[in-house]
């Protein structure tokens, strides 16, 4: 869950990878992911991420919303 000032629960969410530097060990194309989403609520938007090939640790993203 990522904590977001002024989201409502009728905010449309966009995500993206952020940018990845090659020694990271989460980088984007290494995930195979299988889905991507999140939902916004009040004051928040939950992120829900499924893979492939199970993993641990941060992933960079970027969001946004309108």
């Amino acid at each position: 869950m990522i904590v977001t000032p002024g989201v409502l629960p009728a905010s449309i969410v966009t995500l993206s990878f952020a940018t990845a530097i090659e020694a990271e060990e989460n980088r984007p194309d290494f995930l195979d992911l299988i889905t991507f989403m999140g939902e916004a609520g009040t004051y928040q938007i939950t992120l829900n991420a499924t893979s492939s090939d199970p993993t641990s640790g941060a992933v960079k993203i970027n969001w946004n919303t309108n």
